[in-house]
């Protein structure tokens, strides 16, 4: 079937598509310099990562992503083991593995080789402790999870606002599936540029706090006994203009 010239076809769109949602990456890999491979490797990860939280069996994930079983399992591998860096205290690399999936105490000592398994019980219990990782009984024994919701109510962590990133991100992801695949009318997007004075961009977050946040806060409010909702998502973002295109990457290692 002939393509209108005014049209692309489906998969031509998908393509353009991710790659102008992959450009940010690439922005902010030129900023700090970061070597392509190491681009390529966390690409991989999040791909894998995304698949992985489907609940797709190794073989199934590796039809899908067009990989050998070999690969998956390499992947696998370095999602566990990639920030779990030796130099971060023990409480922190746990933090990291249970934001990627929650595991057992056998599983997380499997990786942190370098810690006793004494060791991993007593960062375990500090962390239930302190609320920032939530211990299940499972019929194989406790499985742990992490508590971002705690973690964000007690302190402003790394790890909390990787993680708002992420569920800001996961809303443009719904927005631009939304309007460019599904036709869903509910799907919005806008992007303005405009100029204001120093003293007036305060004004912006009070716009939020006092407009827009309770605007959402009463329309949730009215879903209380309503048959009809509909589960929204909503991120909002402001910068100065441009802001990374003023940066300048770092100078090569010599």
């Amino acid at each position: 079937m002939m393509i209108p010239p005014d049209e692309i076809g489906e998969e031509e769109l998908q393509g353009r598509v991710i790659y102008a949602l992959l450009k940010p990456a690439g922005r902010l890999a030129r900023v700090f310099g970061v070597p392509l491979h190491q681009v390529r490797d966390l690409l991989d990860m999040a791909y894998y990562q995304e698949v992985k939280g489907k609940d797709l069996k190794m073989k199934e994930a590796a039809s899908l992503m067009g990989v050998s079983m070999s690969k998956i399992a390499l992947l696998a591998r370095q999602l566990k083991e990639n920030f779990v860096n030796s130099e971060s205290s023990l409480e922190r690399r746990i933090e990291f593995m249970l934001w990627v999936e929650p595991l057992s105490l056998a599983k997380i000592h499997q990786v942190l080789t370098d810690a006793s398994m004494q060791q991993v019980k007593e960062a375990l219990a500090r962390l239930t402790e302190l609320g920032r990782i939530n211990e299940t009984s499972e019929a194989r024994g406790s499985v742990y999870s992490l508590n971002i919701d705690q973690s964000r109510r007690v302190w402003d962590t790394w790890l909390a606002r990787i993680d708002g990133l992420q569920n800001a991100l996961g809303t443009v992801s719904d927005a631009v599936y939304g309007r460019f695949f599904a036709k869903e009318a509910h799907a919005f997007a806008r992007t303005l540029s405009f100029r204001v004075r120093k003293e007036d961009l305060h004004r912006l977050q009070d716009f939020y706090e006092n407009q827009l946040f309770t605007l959402v806060t009463e329309l949730d409010a009215a879903c209380q006994d309503a048959s009809d909702e509909v589960a929204m998502g909503l991120s909002i973002f402001w910068a100065p203009y441009e802001l990374t295109d003023q940066c300048t990457p770092p100078p090569p290692e010599k």
